[in-house]
């Protein structure tokens, strides 16, 4: 049972002897005091392939077509040659990969589509068929989501598309392994949002800090 049930507003919820959690908005009470908030970037505006928190990466990369400009954060209908991902073998599968330095849960991921500009093709290089799969080490995988039989990107204007992801636990590797393209050979993404939440969390929950309160406030979830 919840402990905490989901509100609107500013709260507070007593844990015991004057500890309290306090925050905005929705939030869902999970047992033993954890709550989940709505779900947050996990990759911040890249310039390069590494941040202080982590690195991404590619199976392939077509010349200036590299991994982390699928988190650039470029408006989708910037058609520009380096305003994609792109891989650079016509084989699949082909994957897409974030490391973090700390365990993140993922809980939903977003994937841009390019605006069409004739005569090229970049729509059909959008993934058909991926799954969305989890790591510790970089090795042994773990598959989170499969997704199969995507509908083609609207370019007219750009279109995100957004899958929720079942998943609770802290992962340090994440990756989108794509298994066919739509049309295409080559696979190309042009913007991914990787979303969920950072540390601190307990057995696979974000928890926000507990504040101590002196003397107790009034109970309001």
């Amino acid at each position: 049972t919840p402990l905490l049930r989901m509100i609107s507003g500013p709260f507070v919820k007593r844990l015991g002897a004057n500890r309290w959690i306090k925050g905005v908005g929705n939030w869902w009470g999970l047992q033993h005091g954890a709550v989940v908030p709505p779900s947050v970037s996990l990759v911040p505006k890249l310039t390069g392939p590494t941040w202080a928190g982590g690195v991404i990466s590619a199976s392939s990369e077509f010349t200036s077509h590299v991994a982390w400009k699928t988190s650039d954060q470029r408006t989708l209908d910037d058609t520009g040659p380096d305003a994609m991902w792109t891989s650079g073998a016509t084989t699949s599968p082909q994957w897409l990969q974030v490391k973090f330095d700390t365990p993140r849960v993922l809980t939903a991921v977003r994937l841009g589509g390019p605006a069409q500009v004739a005569p090229k093709t970049f729509a059909a290089r959008m993934p058909k068929n991926f799954i969305v799969q989890a790591s510790d080490d970089g090795a042994a995988w773990t598959d989170l989501l499969t997704v199969a039989n995507t509908a083609l990107w609207v370019n007219t204007p750009p279109e995100w598309k957004e899958w929720a992801v079942p998943n609770t636990q802290g992962h340090t590797y994440y990756r989108l392994y794509v298994t066919a393209p739509q049309t295409a050979t080559y696979t190309e993404i042009s913007e991914v949002e990787w979303l969920g939440h950072p540390p601190p969390f307990v057995t696979g929950f974000f928890v926000p800090p507990i504040i101590t309160v002196t003397p107790a406030p009034p109970q309001t979830g």
